[in-house]
């Protein structure tokens, strides 16, 4: 079953959606799901505890904060 809903946004936020649209070719919804999803992870490995780290393409490790969690 699918719902749908109105997203409302800061022009900058649907600027950068609209990057993401054409660098990656796929829909805003696609996209929104992918995020979603990706966001629920990181706060489900932030509440057991974990961390939620980003790795550069040289390395650098960098850890996401200000989930809410």
């Amino acid at each position: 079953m699918e719902t749908r809903f109105d997203v409302i946004m800061p022009l900058d936020l649907a600027q950068d959606m609209q990057d993401l649209v054409d660098e990656t070719g796929h829909p805003r919804g696609e996209i929104f799901r992918r995020a979603m999803a990706l966001y629920k992870k990181a706060i489900q490995t932030r509440s057991a505890g974990g961390n939620v780290i980003l790795r550069d393409a040289d390395g650098t490790l960098r850890e996401v904060v200000g989930l809410g969690v």
